[in-house]
C-alpha cells in the first residue's frame, strides 16, 4: 500500500508565516524619558500605509501618524508592540509595528539603571567661594548641593529616574 499524502488539504488552515514586523527606531532624549512624552511617527502613505486603530475613535486623528506614549522613567530598548497596524507595498497583509525606544545621549547626566550620574568641572574660584553648587534636575528644578572634595560622589537620594 502507498502512504497518502495529506499535502493541500488542510481544510481551510492556513500555514503562511506571518509577515515580519515594521521595527521603527524612536529617538528620545533622557529628558523625555524621565518626565515621559508623547512622540508621533509619521507614515507617508505610498510605500507603507497606516492602518487605524480598532480600539480609539478618533475622527480627528491624522491616518498617517501613528501616537506614542512614551512613559516617564522608560528605558532604553523599551519595545511597545502594536499589533496589525501597517500594510507595506501592495501586499495588503498587515504587520505589526514595533516601536523601539533609543536614547540619546545627555549633555550632562548620563542613566545607569534608575540613577542619574553627573560629572562636573568646577572652576576653583567657584569653588573656593561657594559653600554649596546648584544642579538643575531634568525636570527643571534647581538642586543645592553640599560642596565636597574633588574626586568625591555624592549621593543624593530620590533623585534619579521617577518610579
Amino acid at each position: 500500500m502507498g502512504k497518502l499524502c495529506s499535502k493541500g488539504f488542510d481544510k481551510g488552515i492556513s500555514h503562511r508565516k506571518a509577515p515580519p514586523p515594521v521595527w521603527c527606531p524612536l529617538r528620545c532624549t533622557l529628558d523625555e524619558l524621565y518626565n515621559g512624552v508623547e512622540k508621533r511617527i509619521k507614515f507617508p502613505g505610498g510605500r507603507m500605509k497606516l492602518l487605524p486603530d480598532p480600539g480609539v475613535i478618533a475622527p480627528n486623528a491624522d491616518p498617517e501618524t501613528l501616537v506614542v506614549e512614551i512613559p516617564a522613567s522608560a528605558k532604553n530598548g523599551l519595545k511597545t508592540v502594536y499589533p496589525r497596524r501597517v500594510i507595506l507595498d501592495d501586499r495588503k497583509v498587515p504587520r505589526d509595528v514595533i516601536v523601539d525606544v533609543i536614547e540619546e545621549p545627555h549633555a550632562e547626566f548620563h542613566r545607569q539603571g534608575n540613577d542619574l550620574w553627573a560629572i562636573r568641572k568646577i572652576p576653583l574660584m567657584e569653588y573656593v567661594t561657594s559653600e554649596a553648587l546648584t544642579i538643575e534636575t531634568l525636570d527643571k528644578r534647581l538642586l543645592t548641593v553640599p560642596k565636597i572634595e574633588p574626586g568625591c560622589v555624592i549621593e543624593i537620594p530620590n533623585e534619579g529616574m521617577p518610579c
